[in-house]
């Protein structure tokens, strides 16, 4: 039906104009505009600042046929709240989600077969958290019913344009860190040499990783990271709505469309793994200095690259730099244009299926073999006391490195040609391999 569509936003707006036609159907289609990883809001907003009638007729054209019914949680009444009193950062929120057991458990599939398993399955407690982050009212744990000597100021009932730019703010700061911080690497272990815990020659310990025992090393040994599209689709689709919000007529669908990309921001963290944050990923002012120190090397370094999906990224870095770059002091957002421009300059891949939470565990290996005790920074790596060998599979052979996982939570890299290893059977379909 997409052309059909098309055809009718184009005569639409030839008989009215590309605002009004915009104003007429958007808060109809708002909720579904988070299917297709919110593009139809970045198609749209293009549109509208640009000032291209026929991008925007195809955005609404899109937003029809990419239509997900999870965003119609935004119209759905709040329920109850978690956190109890005081307001909660978005921040905060995702890190009570990834700790969240009630989430754990892959979600195969294409990005929209993911969120439609979210929603079939846990639909309702992401409204829980949903709502942990009220935009409805800027004091959002009080309330006359509670508190009956206490008046709400009339300005403060409901959320104010002052109070959606300040949270607007907040999630710009997040999405930085999701779109940067959180990408996935490949751990790359060095020749390995006799563990200084050990007595046997044939225990392998990876350089520039801490042993057990001992304090934890800053030396990290990844590779370059792997940026997250979907998560890079949110921080596009948050400046998209920066352009849409002051277009829109009606306050309370300005109000909607910030819950709506409040609930994008949540689904896509939870389908791609609810990854770590972390702002050590993020490089420090002195370490760019030589590579991207100023955003006129970022801009130059993304528009020549041939990334399609990066410049409207570093757009809305730069927008965000311009907004919010003298509060935001870390310089946060032309460090995240530098980790941009360098995956662009090195023709980086991104990562479509999300984070892999097993990638940050590295084991040291018992000379018997009888068990692996796990050395893990992961709050949710429990591993069972005694392993299994039985139950492990080859993940994936890359070149003379064997990764082993069992149950999400553990991930042993061996060099086997650097040490001798005793040969330990692993099942592998119908076969049996060794180590």
């Amino acid at each position: 039906y997409y052309r059909d569509y098309l055809v009718y936003f184009d005569a639409h707006i030839a008989t009215h104009t590309a605002l009004s036609t915009f104003q007429t159907h958007f808060s109809r289609l708002l909720p579904g505009c988070i299917g297709s990883s919110l593009h139809p809001l970045v198609h749209l907003a293009l549109g509208l600042d640009f000032g291209h009638s026929y991008v925007i007729s195809e955005a609404l054209a899109y937003a029809c046929i990419a239509y997900s019914s999870i965003g119609e949680m935004v119209d759905a009444q709040s329920g109850t709240k978690l956190a109890g009193t005081g307001e909660v950062d978005p921040r905060e929120i995702l890190e009570m989600v990834k700790v969240d057991k009630r989430f754990d458990g892959g979600f195969d599939g294409a990005f929209g077969a993911k969120l439609k398993m979210l929603a079939k399955s846990r639909g309702a407690l992401v409204k829980v958290y949903m709502d942990e982050w009220n935009v409805d009212a800027k004091y959002p744990r009080f309330s006359n019913q509670l508190i009956p000597h206490f008046t709400l100021p009339p300005s403060s009932a409901a959320t104010t344009s002052d109070a959606i730019a300040e949270k607007l703010h907040s999630l710009a700061h997040l999405t930085t860190l999701l779109l940067t911080a959180t990408s996935t690497h490949t751990t790359v272990p060095s020749i390995p040499t006799t563990s200084p815990l050990s007595t046997s020659p044939n225990v392998p310990h990876f350089l520039g990783i801490s042993p057990p025992g001992s304090p934890r090393s800053t030396t990290s040994l990844l590779s370059p990271p792997k940026l997250d599209i979907h998560l890079a689709a949110l921080f596009s689709s948050l400046y998209a709505v920066n352009t849409i919000l002051p277009l829109l007529p009606a306050h309370a669908d300005k109000v909607r469309l910030l819950k709506l990309q409040w609930l994008a921001t949540l689904c896509i963290y939870i389908v791609q793994g609810r990854p770590t944050i972390r702002e050590d990923m993020l490089p420090e002012g002195v370490d760019i200095a030589n590579e991207y120190a100023n955003w006129e090397k970022c801009i130059k370094t993304v528009v020549e690259g041939n990334d399609p999906h990066a410049p409207v990224i570093l757009r809305g870095l730069v927008k965000a730099e311009g907004k919010y770059g003298r509060r935001d002091a870390d310089g946060i957002y032309l460090r995240a244009a530098s980790v941009l421009a360098d995956f662009v300059d090195r023709e980086g891949d991104w990562d479509h299926k999300g984070a892999r939470r097993l990638l940050s565990c590295i084991c040291f290996i018992d000379p018997s073999f009888s068990y692996i005790p796990c050395h893990c920074t992961e709050p949710l790596c429990h591993p069972p006391p005694r392993w299994d060998w039985g139950s492990c599979t080859i993940h994936s052979p890359i070149h003379n490195r064997l990764s082993i996982r069992d149950c999400r939570v553990v991930q042993l890299v061996l060099v086997s040609q650097k040490v001798n290893l005793p040969p330990v059977p692993v099942r592998h379909s119908s076969s049996t391999l060794n180590l």
